[in-house]
């Protein structure tokens, strides 16, 4: 015959009553803040110590002296520095800093007429216009609408991205709603059209001497130029560098072209980088004819063509074929043969 159980205390019956009132408690509080639950003051960003709450610098990152009509403003612009800029987007701040990084200016808003529908601007301001086309480009979404507010803007369902001079811009929208959208397209016009002269320096047009220019047309597959700020291709000493896929006949390729301070800086960046895939586990296979230097490397089944022309460190990225990547790096040789002085 089982021992019985001893009778609990008074003592512990009392303590028992108490935790059970204490859940009690806690769990009407849950259901309390549950029921009175604002969607809006998700993620509503915190004020950041020590920062200015009026924007980076006046200009087109002023967003406190931006109230277009339709939206109301959720609050004050805030602003993040390259020592809080994590707090704001945690996971990506290396990008923007190692891309020149200086400030960002977020603002939220909510349609006047809707205002459980919202939307929050961020401006990114980097040191000039590479720095800003270079997150641009590497953040470009799939399957994008291109769009005509700037020669680098675009949409997608519940957003609007583009590149002016040294800034940046998203305007990201809390739904996929169209009426929600248009309100972000009115917000960039009225944001475009306040941006000072400054910003849009080197924007509307690619006068400015850099390597897209000199990546060859043929071929290319639209929208696809970038700019890789550091650590291209895993190799921490490669950075700046312009980048394009191309087609070539059946199979894929990247072209890629890193404008140096003069030739020797280019030769040693060539060098350094075919013995850094060689390193990893790369294959020397002939030197291609007719590209003088120029070096092609086997890597797990991919193709590497390496070279520099002047000043230029250029080459082929992961080619499908060795027919590929010496085509595609017979068409670059040839694109920069014509830029050198």
């Amino acid at each position: 015959m089982p021992a019985a159980h001893p009778r609990p205390s008074r003592a512990q019956t009392m303590a028992s009553l108490a935790v059970l009132a204490t859940l009690a408690v806690i769990a009407m509080g849950m259901w309390l803040k549950q029921a009175s639950y604002d969607p809006l003051s998700w993620g509503k960003p915190a004020p950041v110590k020590g920062a200015a709450a009026s924007g980076a610098g006046g200009g087109g990152a002023d967003l406190d002296a931006l109230n277009p009509t339709g939206l109301a403003a959720m609050g004050s612009a805030e602003l993040f520095d390259p020592q809080t800029l994590s707090d704001k987007i945690d996971g990506k701040a290396e990008l923007y800093l190692a891309a020149g990084f200086k400030a960002l200016a977020t603002r939220r808003y909510q349609l006047s007429a809707r205002p459980e529908l919202w939307l929050e601007a961020y401006v990114f301001q980097m040191s000039e216009g590479r720095g800003a086309f270079s997150v641009y480009s590497v953040q470009r979404r799939s399957g994008a609408q291109a769009l005509d507010l700037t020669s680098n803007a675009y949409r997608t369902a519940n957003a609007i991205f583009l590149a002016h001079g040294p800034l940046y811009l998203e305007v990201v929208a809390s739904a996929p709603d169209p009426v929600l959208l248009e309100a972000a397209l009115a917000w960039a016009r009225a944001w475009l059209a306040r941006a000072p002269a400054q910003d849009q320096q080197g924007h509307e047009s690619q006068a400015e001497a850099d390597e897209r220019a000199l990546l060859p047309a043929e071929g290319r597959q639209a929208d696809s130029i970038s700019l890789l700020a550091s650590d291209v291709f895993g190799f921490d000493k490669l950075s700046q560098v312009f980048v394009a896929t191309y087609a070539i006949g059946q199979d894929e390729a990247m072209a890629f072209i890193s404008g140096r301070k003069d030739p020797a800086e280019a030769e040693g960046l060539a060098r350094a980088y075919v013995e850094f895939l060689l390193a990893n586990g790369g294959q020397a296979r002939s030197d291609p004819e007719g590209l003088a230097g120029a070096r092609l490397v086997e890597v797990a089944g991919t193709w590497e063509l390496v070279m520099s022309v002047g000043r230029y460190l250029a080459g082929v990225h992961q080619a499908e074929s060795a027919g590929a990547a010496l085509e595609l790096g017979r068409r670059l040789n040839a694109s920069l043969d014509k830029a050198k002085p």
